[in-house]
């Protein structure tokens, strides 16, 4: 039972990995404040579900670290820890995760303050993670809200800055490729953020990037009181992508990963939704492997229009959904949905076609297909006794499905002190993940 989730494409094709193992927990979130002198509390209800992205024999057709490992590990160590995780690699792995947070965008009556100004990109990512992102002291907050029960945190621990300050560990953060959906200003929307991910690369000045509209800047988390500005698209409100470098150690894996962290914040109806995740960072790992995250625009919110939660079963959802993705504004990225492609990039120089239709719209360019191909191969490590490279392209916003039930049904007026909108809740995660099954 679920408002809002990421869209998981209305097809699988070859070389590609889908979501599995979806996990939904509801929780609590009690907003405190003083109406007319007197102080109260009320209790919302948000949602959260978390996916976890699998790839058999990941190493399949890569080239490891473990001569270069080897060449600068006096004790042995690194070459066990490195050796530990290739060999997990080496099975059913778990190479990525996403999360939905969804709750009322509720404010307190006459007054700007609003819930969602409350909830920094640090403290979701704290709740949600387990981990201080930012190296300031945060404050609780307790007297406007708290979380009356944990948000649910994603299954793999997770690990920031990475790699950690002073060290390197057995994998170095090598180069990160970023296809950002809009030009920035440049010939190529290409974006090399390597150097801006990794802090002890540049001097501290920045923890990860911020992705809006195809502009690429760096950020600290200390000073994320906000998420930043918000771009209008549609019915939909969204702040910019943060990316950030850390490690991801999933259950059962001995070693942390070298990953990638994504989050986002989106508006929509009377509710905020938080979207993010983490995705192995190929280029740390692997010689002839690099990692492209797809960052369009902007995510496309699919407004699934509902009359009452129990007149609709999946297939009603589902065509709902595809119905809203045959409009002229979403290309054939966004019906891939949240599928990731794996596999051969590129061959003797070029970029092979059957990734094409996995990047963001800008690239149908030619021009700026040549530039990404040239950038894919030096980022691998140049041609040299190489014919293909490796890799994974990974949609950081994909479409994002939102249950819409007509305003009689959801618009409830202002009670003593508050105000929210709620979101009745709807069988939406089965429907929306089923379809990349079809």
């Amino acid at each position: 039972m679920f408002p809002a989730a990421l869209f998981g494409g209305d097809s699988r094709p070859d070389s590609t990995l889908i979501e599995t193992d979806h996990a939904y927990q509801e929780f609590e979130i009690v907003v405190s404040g003083e109406y007319q002198g007197i102080e109260s509390s009320i209790e919302l209800y948000g949602d959260y579900i978390n996916s976890l992205v699998k790839a058999e024999t990941h190493n399949a057709s890569r080239a490891d670290r473990m001569a270069e490992i080897r060449a600068s590990d006096s004790n042995g160590e690194n070459q066990k820890r490195a050796q530990a995780l290739y060999d997990y690699l080496d099975g059913e792995a778990t190479v990525g995760e996403r999360f939905v947070v969804t709750f009322p965008d509720a404010r307190l009556r006459d007054s700007d303050e609003a819930l969602a100004s409350r909830v920094t990109p640090p403290r979701l990512l704290r709740s949600t993670t387990g981990e201080t992102i930012g190296r300031a002291a945060q404050d609780d907050d307790g007297n406007v809200f708290r979380w009356e029960s944990a948000v649910p945190r994603l299954s793999a621990r997770i690990s920031h800055p990475w790699p950690p300050l002073g060290t390197t560990g057995p994998f170095n953060p090598n180069e990160t490729l970023l296809a950002a959906g809009g030009d920035g200003g440049t010939d190529s929307p290409t974006v090399n953020v390597g150097p801006l991910l990794d802090p002890a690369r540049n001097d501290n000045e920045h923890d990860g990037v911020s992705i809006a509209n195809g502009a690429v800047t760096g950020f600290t988390w200390d000073e994320r009181g906000s998420w930043g500005e918000e771009t209008r698209v549609g019915a939909a409100r969204l702040t910019p992508m943060l990316v950030a470098s850390v490690s991801a150690q999933p259950e059962g894996c001995p070693e942390p990963i070298p990953a990638l962290l994504f989050v986002q914040r989106v508006r929509h109806e009377g509710q905020c939704i938080y979207v993010g995740g983490w995705t192995i960072n190929d280029n740390a790992l692997y010689q002839d492997s690099v990692t492209i995250l797809a960052a369009e625009t902007a995510p496309e919110v699919v407004a699934v229009a509902l009359e009452e939660p129990d007149e609709n079963d999946g297939e009603d959802i589902r065509q709902a959904i595809l119905s809203e993705l045959d409009t002229e504004r979403c290309d054939e990225r966004c019906r891939l949905g949240s599928v990731t492609y794996d596999g051969e990039v590129g061959e003797d120089g070029t970029l092979n076609e059957a990734v094409e239709q996995f990047l963001p719209a800008a690239y149908g360019d030619g021009k700026k297909r040549r530039l990404l191909a040239n950038d894919v191969w030096e980022s691998a490590g140049g041609r040299d006794n190489r014919t293909s490279v490796q890799g994974m392209v990974v949609p950081l916003n994909p479409p994002i499905v939102h249950v819409d039930y007509p305003a009689a049904a959801t618009c409830r007026p202002c009670e003593t002190w508050y105000c929210w909108l709620p979101c009745p809740s709807t069988n939406l995660v089965p429907a929306v993940n089923n379809i990349s099954s079809r």
